[in-house]
């Protein structure tokens, strides 16, 4: 009886209250843990779906770049004759936009397909197509004009233009919506080493290797720049309120600044406009080729 009674004993100690709210200890954490992960989840999948519903696919800059990529596999030459901006042919005034499907080898057609792509994506989501349509005919528009008015001798290719409105116009959307975009300055430092490496990549074409085969047009390119930034100043809305679809909502701007920017800009695109309008009636070119 007595061994029994002892056994007892420590199988009572054993199974006793008070060891019991350790293993219910753990099992509260778990338990909490558990909860945890999955409110954490959930919220993540409530503030990822707003995102993924306001989305745009950018439909405006995968299909210029399907027809540049399929005007360079199965365009000929009497397209290339076609399309190409010709300073002898300004009266052929399809040829100010036609040129930007055009391009002098693959690596300038990947070049820029792959650069406008990755700037385009985002401006499509937050300003729509029409808006970044616009930016980027406008670059490639302002591209054709610059150059008739800078080196007007030029016969140009290449959508480069288009593609410098849409670098450009980056920091006229950051400057619009700082309070709203996401990762700005981030975007402001690939805006930054995109353009600087272009710059270096221009001044090495042009001192080292002469600016031949093929020629670079520095007018269309910072024509086109130009053209994006004050035409992403004029067209991009701007908002205040954080989230994915802050620029999509027209509000009542407070910022005094952005009138006169804007006005400022249509301002100088009028007067460009004008000046090439003029430069174009009145020039009479000598011919070369560039892209």
């Amino acid at each position: 009886m007595e061994a029994s009674d002892g056994a007892a004993e420590i199988l009572v100690q054993l199974i006793s209250p008070e060891n019991l709210p350790v293993c219910e200890c753990l099992h509260d954490e778990e338990q909490r843990g558990l909860r945890s992960r999955k409110l954490s989840s959930a919220e993540g999948q409530k503030s990822l779906l707003p995102f993924l519903r306001s989305w745009q696919p950018p439909y405006f800059i995968f299909l210029v770049s399907i027809l540049e990529v399929g005007v360079f596999v199965w365009g000929g030459e009497e397209t290339q004759r076609a399309l190409v901006y010709d300073p002898y042919h300004r009266e052929q005034v399809w040829r100010f936009l036609t040129y930007m499907l055009l391009h002098s080898n693959t690596l300038h057609l990947a070049l820029n397909v792959a650069i406008q792509c990755l700037l385009a994506v985002p401006l499509e989501h937050e300003q729509g197509h029409l808006r970044t349509s616009l930016v980027y005919l406008g670059g490639v528009l302002g591209g054709s004009l610059g150059t008739s008015m800078l080196e007007p001798e030029l016969k140009v290719v290449g959508a480069s233009g288009g593609v410098y409105a849409l670098l450009i116009s980056q920091l006229a959307n950051i400057l619009l919506n700082f309070g709203a975009l996401p990762y700005k300055l981030h975007r402001a430092v690939v805006v930054a080493v995109l353009a600087l490496a272009d710059i270096a990549a221009s001044l090495y074409h042009y001192f080292l290797l002469g600016n031949v085969c093929p020629r670079i047009s520095w007018a269309a390119h910072s024509s086109g720049a130009l053209a994006g930034f004050l035409l992403g100043l004029v067209l991009f809305k701007g908002s205040k309120k954080p989230g994915p679809t802050a620029a999509h909502e027209e509000e009542e701007d407070t910022f005094g600044w952005t009138r006169v920017a804007v006005w400022v800009a249509a301002t100088m695109l009028g007067a460009a406009v004008s000046a090439a309008v003029i430069c174009n009636a009145l020039l009479t070119p000598t011919q070369q080729t560039t892209d």
